[in-house]
């Protein structure tokens, strides 16, 4: 049966990206998950449901989940273009006031999104973060704090965290010039964006992890692109180009879980 959403005329549009690669075991719990969460949010959704070119059977299953509502949209690449190119693929489609990107396999469930959802319009960004990190192994738990504090020293900030799913105003991203499409693209955006006097919420939200579940964080592509992101942003900063703040910005708004 298809879920209902009671939605105002007047309320807020989101467009929610959910990228799937080789997701055919998880990515019908993930679009239900997304649906729960936007119940009562009172938010106006639509949902572009993304198959990267899976070589599974994801394909089936993201187009078996576009039928659990309307607002569900499906489309398939004809070529990888990994993660970030799904995210600025489902910009270039989005036709709501905000936007965010969610993996196949979503992290934070849908407490963590109803959590999110909830907050949309009281700033520019809602940016999660997490409050549970022990669910991740001690080596993922030092690099991700490492990133964190490197970027922060880079753009003088104090985030809590920086590859979150993100909520942004899409007008603020979709007018940004060319920005990385490899795996530090969230980061690079959520810079951009703060650069350009975007106000921020930051969220805490719950992981959730599982069994069998793998990051592909480390991989050599990801690690390249990551090193790349931050090298550039930091000769950005340095050289203070195009307005980049040489001060420490105000702290942002939390919302602890």
């Amino acid at each position: 049966s298809k879920f209902c959403l009671r939605v105002a005329k007047s309320m807020k549009g989101i467009t929610i990206i959910l990228a799937a690669y080789n997701e055919q075991s998880l990515i019908t719990a993930t679009v239900e998950a997304v649906l729960e969460g936007l119940e009562c949010s009172g938010l106006d959704p639509e949902i572009l449901v993304i198959d990267d070119c899976s070589r599974d059977g994801t394909s089936e299953f993201c187009a078996a989940a576009s039928e659990l509502s309307d607002s569900i949209k499906y489309i398939r690449n004809d070529v990888n273009q990994g993660f970030g190119g799904v995210y600025w693929k489902g910009i270039s489609l989005a036709t709501k006031e905000y936007c965010m990107i969610i993996p196949g396999d979503n992290p934070v469930g849908a407490s963590g999104l109803k959590r999110m959802f909830t907050e949309v319009g009281r700033a520019d960004i809602i940016s999660p973060y997490v409050t549970n990190r022990e669910v991740r192994n001690f080596g993922r738990r030092i690099v991700s704090r490492a990133y964190t504090g490197i970027l922060n020293a880079i753009m003088g900030r104090s985030l809590k965290y920086y590859c979150g799913w993100v909520i942004h105003r899409t007008e603020n991203v979709r007018h940004l010039p060319t920005i990385t499409a490899s795996f530090a693209f969230q980061a690079e955006v959520l810079c951009e964006v703060l650069r350009r006097g975007a106000s921020i919420l930051e969220v805490g939200v719950e992981l959730q992890e599982y069994a069998g579940r793998k990051s592909t964080a480390f991989r050599p592509k990801n690690v390249l692109g990551v090193w790349s992101t931050l090298v550039r942003l930091a000769i950005r900063r340095v050289r203070g180009r195009d307005g980049w703040p040489r001060a420490l910005a105000p702290a942002p708004r939390s919302l602890d879980s």
